[in-house]
């Protein structure tokens, strides 16, 4: 199976048009910070509204190649989120690519993709990166069955990554 971030939580379905996949997700996130005054503080009122649209398009262009892009609500200068700030009342958000890749898996055990898209060792936890973050460059995974099963092994995993950590601005 190619090496694929897990879908995030919200995503519906793909739908498929001549071998093309549609899916997506939208959030939306409103928190409060209200307090009245008291003795030690004044009065707080903070209302922030978010919101994320992703929209995705993935096609098998054979047993061996996928490719995928994404296009996400994203703001310009800020590369770890993809949450918008309703704040700008009517200015207009922008929606950009957010991850395009290619993957190939010559072998069930062996993937490789090069584009832009998550970093190989994204877990869920934000142990390296923030979630939201998207790398440009390579990785591999590389997967070696365990047939024993002992120690409930299946399998043992090998990963790499070669990213292009550039700054733009130099």
């Amino acid at each position: 199976a190619p090496a694929q971030a897990t879908a995030p939580s919200g995503e519906q379905p793909a739908t498929s048009v001549s071998g093309f996949r549609f899916s997506g997700d939208f959030r939306y996130r409103l928190d409060m910070q209200l307090r009245s005054s008291n003795a030690l503080a004044g009065p707080l009122q903070n209302i922030r509204s978010r919101y994320r649209l992703r929209l995705n398009v993935d096609k098998d262009i054979d047993p061996r190649f996928h490719v995928h892009a994404q296009l996400s609500t994203s703001p310009l200068q800020n590369g770890i989120t993809n949450d918008q700030d309703m704040a700008g009342m009517v200015a207009k958000h922008l929606f950009a690519l957010a991850e395009a890749y290619v993957d190939f898996h010559p072998k069930s055990t062996i993937a490789i993709r090069g584009g832009r898209m998550e970093e190989v060792f994204a877990d869920g936890m934000r142990f390296l990166w923030d979630d939201d973050v998207r790398f440009n460059g390579f990785h591999q995974i590389w997967r070696i069955p365990v047939k024993s099963g002992a120690l409930g092994l299946r399998q043992i995993e090998f990963r790499a990554g070669e990213y292009f950590l550039s700054n733009p601005n130099v």
